[in-house]
């Protein structure tokens, strides 16, 4: 049995190879992109990047880590970004109100009471123009080749 599982794992790893790592996917031309985003000055994570073309072209998208990195992606994970004219988006929410957990046992049943009438509150972490296209002034341009290295310091 562990044998079969073996044979599957190294079938599975030389498929992802071929195909799933591959820019040949039949997919428009995509380059590496690095984004790093700060809030004066300092790294932002778990912040959403959107890249959203000017023209023709797909969107791309990334959350930052602890550092305030991303790579972007467009059709596969990191996989970069088309070349062209992008508006870049960049939103970071959090979440406040009551956690609505229903007993499973108690199919169709709704809480009761005032506190589960309330709905949950999203709020914005960074500055609300940045997460719209028509009121961000954050713009990128991924060239097809050389780095595509873009740092936005987004300000109060």
């Amino acid at each position: 049995m562990k044998s079969v599982a073996l044979v599957l794992g190294c079938a599975a790893s030389v498929m992802a190879a071929m195909f799933g790592c591959s820019r040949e996917d039949g997919g428009p031309p995509r380059v590496p992109v690095i984004v790093t985003v700060t809030h004066n000055g300092s790294p932002v994570q778990e912040a959403h990047i959107t890249f959203v073309p000017k023209g023709d072209g797909q969107a791309a998208y990334g959350v930052t880590g602890a550092d305030g990195k991303t790579e972007l992606s467009t059709l596969g994970e990191n996989d970069g970004a088309m070349p062209g004219d992008y508006q870049v988006m960049v939103r970071k929410t959090e979440t406040e109100g009551p956690e609505r957990q229903f007993n499973s046992t108690e199919t169709g049943a709704m809480p009761a009471g005032a506190e589960a009438m309330k709905s949950a509150q999203t709020r914005n972490l960074l500055p609300a123009k940045y997460s719209a296209i028509g009121t961000t002034d954050l713009q990128a341009t991924v060239a097809a080749d050389g780095k595509n290295e873009f740092s936005f310091d987004l300000t109060d």
